[in-house]
């Protein structure tokens, strides 16, 4: 990405795996708790709560970095029309992680706020998808663009 510093890419796509794995701790405890399934395994009640505020942590900073993505990355992808399907998917998927995580907490309806996790947790672990799909037609196009650049210039 054009127009941010060298460790921005780095600390995106760390923070961004960060964010997966503590949210991936946090499934089989999910399952367990909230829709009363068998799982072989979960976290122990000790390391719950650090996990938890280790992923909503990392989670804000997601959403900060990805923020930031708003004021050169984004902007210029719409002015110029490229991938914005997958573009938009993720700024849609990023809103619904966004508010979902808000509601486990803070929906009062118990009904509503197993809806909000449910919704959260498939919307976390298909964004990774969207993330690998939105940067390999990103390159993609890159590389398609600059080979037309280079016969261009020998024409």
């Amino acid at each position: 990405m054009k127009g941010y510093p060298k460790s921005f890419r780095p600390m995106l796509y760390g923070v961004s795996l960060a964010t997966l794995v503590t949210g991936l701790l946090l499934v089989p405890t999910f399952l367990d708790m909230r829709l009363e399934w068998d799982v072989p395994w979960r976290l122990e009640f000790s390391m719950r709560l650090p996990v938890v505020a280790a992923h909503a942590l990392v989670a804000f900073w997601l959403l900060m970095l990805f923020g930031a993505t708003w004021t050169v990355h984004i902007r210029h992808g719409w002015r110029i029309r490229g991938n914005l399907v997958s573009g938009f998917t993720l700024v849609g998927g990023m809103l619904l992680l966004a508010v979902t995580g808000v509601g486990i907490y803070y929906f009062g309806d118990e009904d509503l706020s197993l809806l909000s996790s449910a919704a959260h947790t498939l919307a976390g672990i298909i964004a990774p998808l969207f993330l690998f799909y939105h940067i390999s037609v990103g390159k993609f196009r890159a590389r398609e663009h600059r080979a037309g650049v280079l016969l261009q210039r020998k024409a």
